[in-house]
């Protein structure tokens, strides 16, 4: 039976839950630990808010429904594997937050052939003599 849950920020929390279809982050909630939603096969949507600050390792690792997915303005950090083998994620909305990137988040990633990226302002700077 298809389930609609609430992310609580518990490290694996859905692992390899397949009647996961849609996943909310409750309120408080400030890091999608590592594993959160791994191997969720048919993870469609994952609807989160702006306090996030980081998502963890492998947190959507083999959720091969997941489509699209928006960076938290807040978040500053993806961790290894993050969306690895999201053989669905065609869009991905980056925060101007990002300072770490892992180099395998989107590792095995086919159809991801739209990243958009945050317009930041280019820094400036004042010399005082």
């Amino acid at each position: 039976m298809a389930q609609v849950v609430v992310y609580t920020g518990e490290y694996r929390q859905f692992f390899r839950n397949n009647q996961v279809v849609a996943c909310r982050v409750g309120e408080g909630v400030r890091l999608i630990a590592g594993f959160a939603c791994c191997c969720c096969f048919n993870l469609e949507v994952f609807t989160s808010h702006p306090n996030i600050t980081s998502i963890g390792e492998a947190a959507f690792t083999c959720c091969v429904k997941l489509r699209t997915f928006t960076i938290p303005p807040a978040c500053t950090h993806l961790g290894g594997g993050a969306f690895t083998v999201c053989s669905l994620l065609a869009s991905v909305v980056l925060s101007a937050s990002l300072t770490s990137i892992h180099r395998s988040s989107f590792l095995h990633c086919p159809l991801l052939s739209n990243i958009t990226l945050p317009i930041v302002s280019p820094f400036t700077s004042q010399l005082q003599s």
